[in-house]
């Protein structure tokens, strides 16, 4: 057997990036939101938002305090459900508004299929007339067609 046909597993050394490095001119000539900031690289520099929170003092609110946060975040509470309420109220009257547009697109459509079912039996009348007429004229193509017996077309013209 070939060593080289076996499976051995391959080995790679993990990819070690450097830090990003802009030269000066392009920085300059960058708008400031895409300017590179200078970031503390050091045990100080907090990972998350928890961090943040952790290293603030905690705030002991007074009674007012609290009746007055109490109260805002009541209210912000209804602000919410109402908000969502009326964004549900809306889907609905949307939906009903989307069937209704729909209801009239489909009789609209269904008006321009019996017109256009009329027309075609209109089309279909005139040319079986005219097959008719073209199978009576071959029938009568022995006789002449000349001052025999018509149909009374040339009465009036006094020949």
């Amino acid at each position: 057997m070939n060593p080289d046909h076996l499976y051995t597993p391959v080995e790679r050394r993990p990819k070690i990036s450097r830090p990003l490095v802009i030269p000066r001119a392009l920085q300059s000539a960058l708008p400031y939101a895409s300017k590179p900031k200078m970031q503390s690289s050091g045990p100080e520099r907090p990972d998350s938002m928890q961090a943040v929170i952790a290293q603030r003092p905690a705030v002991v609110l007074e009674p007012h305090e609290q009746k007055v946060a109490k109260l805002l975040n009541m209210l912000k509470t209804r602000y919410e459900d109402r908000k969502e309420r009326l964004h549900v109220e809306a889907v609905d009257r949307l939906a009903a508004h989307r069937a209704v547009v729909q209801a009239e697109v489909e009789r609209k459509m269904k008006k321009q299929k019996e017109a256009r079912q009329a027309v075609s039996r209109l089309l279909s009348r005139a040319e079986a007339i005219k097959e008719a007429k073209a199978r009576k004229g071959e029938r009568g193509a022995g006789r002449g067609r000349g001052r025999g017996r018509g149909r009374g077309r040339g009465r009036g013209r006094g020949a």
